[in-house]
């Protein structure tokens, strides 16, 4: 996770993007697919959050995936990956303590393949797992758009490589990235001061878009936020509406689960505090975005700019971060 100052967006965040995007650091990585069709993804922080919203790029090129934190298996264990199964250790900075043992525990267990997902290819991560996915993101600390979109994308990328299946041209999707971060701009003029608390709000995969808009919101604009599976948000944590309550819903994307969503928004819409749906207009007609990484971005530029704006309100940089640190060291000892 960035400890430094995240800075301003770059005058151009599309162009960064579509720079990472288009960027071909991992042609030399062998694409083996695994024999049990099973992937697991490990990551802590922005790491699992977008693992879980990454499950569904695993499943359109017919792989079984499933995300867990790093914590989580450091403690009940990883009996459940078989020896040839595909782990996928996903940090950033590829220094996350708690990704690197269960690196070494996979590594230990005999598992035959780990691909480690980090920026730095001399990491401890690294130097673990017996093939690397660089996600490309330079530099080291960008717009914090910029370093989701970074890590959504190597996992799209991926998932394609193991699938033997062709990306989306980035032109093709990049109308909606732009949308999400006008939208962003939209909302961010339209607060004078953050919401007293918020509520994410999203379903399966979703729900990694959900916590992931929570630890923005917490993270970048200090504001008391958390994620709930959209359905578990009736049983209880509704009872938390009220005015200076913002829910955020991000809603399915088709099926039986989007019209629960949508008939959740329209209750939502009686209760005090406010409501906002994601993508932008969702609670009307969600446009026609793939399931690429491409719709998960779309989602989160709006709440990362909103979240930058809120930070502005309250007089401090975002990403001047007083409590998290990669130097706790309880979870591993």
């Amino acid at each position: 996770m960035p400890l430094a100052p995240m800075g301003t967006p770059p005058q151009t965040p599309l162009d960064a993007l579509r720079a990472i995007y288009e960027s071909d650091l991992n042609r030399g990585f062998i694409s083996i697919r695994p024999a049990t069709g099973r992937v697991h993804l490990f990551g802590m922080g922005a790491s699992y959050n977008l693992s879980l919203a990454a499950q569904p790029f695993f499943a359109a090129v017919g792989l079984t995936a499933d995300a867990r934190l790093s914590t989580d298996a450091l403690h009940f264990g990883v009996d459940d990956v078989d020896s040839v199964d595909l782990p996928i250790l996903v940090s950033y900075t590829g220094h996350t303590r708690e990704t690197v043992a269960v690196a070494e525990i996979l590594r230990r267990r005999g598992v035959e393949r780990i691909v480690g997902v980090t920026n730095d290819l001399a990491s401890p991560l690294a130097s673990i797992c017996s093939d690397c996915w660089q996600t490309g993101v330079d530099p080291p600390r960008p717009f914090y758009l910029v370093f989701v979109g970074g890590l959504l994308f190597a996992l799209y990328k991926l998932a394609c490589r193991l699938g033997d299946t062709p990306c989306v041209r980035f032109a093709s999707e990049a109308g909606h990235l732009a949308s999400g971060l006008a939208e962003g701009d939209r909302l961010a003029k339209s607060f004078s001061a953050p919401p007293r608390s918020l509520d994410a709000l999203g379903r399966g995969p979703d729900f990694g878009i959900a916590s992931q808009a929570a630890l923005v919101a917490r993270e970048f604009g200090r504001v008391p936020a958390s994620a709930w599976e959209t359905g578990n948000y009736r049983h209880g944590p509704i009872e938390t509406c009220s005015d200076g309550n913002l829910v955020l819903m991000f809603v399915a994307p088709g099926g039986r689960a989007r019209s629960l969503d949508l008939a959740l928004a329209r209750r939502l819409d009686q209760l005090p505090g406010q409501l906002l749906t994601f993508p932008d207009g969702a609670a009307a007609d969600e446009s026609a975005m793939s399931e690429s990484c491409f719709r998960a971005l779309a989602c989160l530029a709006p709440i990362v700019v909103v979240a930058y704006g809120w930070a502005g309100l309250q007089g401090f940089a975002p990403g001047v971060l007083r409590y998290t640190s990669r130097e706790f060291k309880d979870e591993i000892e």
